[in-house]
Parts: structure tokens; sequence; C-alpha cells
């Protein structure tokens, strides 16, 4: 878990990070460098789960071996399907990352999100954004798996 104290407003307590797959986490279905030893580190304080319509068929075979949940949806209604497994695990327990139009709905009811993420859409006021590097991207320089923020703590 981590828990995340925002002075004045209310604690987040994070157990589930929900990422996309192709575009977040792989190219053409392949995993990006890094990406393998990022998620196993970021494992050891979240719950992770990648949810995906697995395009091109091997998400199965990239992510063997990595502490995480695949969940592969059907392309259809992939928005409301990916929105339905937030809702699932609870939405103020949920980091979300995802960069595609079928991703929007998830990062929006997640309670911590990458505010680009949002394709450009203010932040709703009940909503954190965050710029913490493992948020940021989780493929990005720099990358520590969990921010120096004041307010930051991991439980």
């Amino acid at each position: 878990m981590i828990e995340i104290i925002i002075p004045g407003y209310r604690s987040l307590h994070l157990q589930h990070l929900v990422m996309d797959y192709n575009g977040t986490l792989a190219q053409d279905g392949l995993l990006l460098d890094g990406v393998r030893s990022r998620l196993e580190s970021l494992a050891e304080h979240l719950r992770l789960h990648v949810i995906t319509a697995d395009t091109f068929g091997m998400a199965g075979s990239q992510l063997n071996g990595l502490p995480c949940e695949l969940v592969i949806l059907p392309v259809e209604q992939q928005a409301q399907g990916k929105l339905a497994y937030v809702d699932s695990l609870g939405r103020d327990k949920v980091v979300a990352i995802g960069n595609g139009r079928n991703d929007r709905l998830m990062i929006a009811s997640a309670a911590l999100r990458d505010r680009r993420s949002t394709e450009g859409r203010r932040i709703n006021r009940n909503h954190i954004g965050c710029r913490c590097s493992y948020v940021r991207h989780p493929l990005g320089a720099g990358y520590t798996p969990f921010p120096k923020t004041p307010g930051c703590h991991l439980r």
C-alpha cells in the first residue's frame, strides 16, 4: 500500500495500480526496455493489474513471470470495461495509467492518475492529479519507484 497524505484535504490509501498495456508498457505488443524491473519494484507496494484488448496477442507471454494480473477485455466497449474493472477494485484505492481514448474513463475514475492521461480534460476537484515520477510515466528517465514529494508515504 502507498499512503499519500494531502494536508488540509484527505489521505489516499492506494492498493492497486491499473495499467493499459500497448502504448503504455509496450510498443507493438513488446514490453519496453526497463518496464519489467520497474513493475517488479512497484509490485512490492501495490497490486498490479494490466488491462488490455491484447491487440497483438503477446501480453501474456511478455508479462509472464511478473507479479501482475492480466485482464484481456473484448475489443468492443473497452472504455466501459476498464471503468467497470476499476470500480470492482474500489476507485478510492486505485492508481490508473493509460494513454488511449479507451483509458479515459478508468483514469478519470481513479483516486490517483497521471493528469496528462485524461486527454487534456480538466481534473475534477474530487480527484487528485499527480506528477510523481512513478506515475508520470512508468518508463520515464530518472525513474524512482516512489516520490520524494512531501506527504507521500509508504505503509
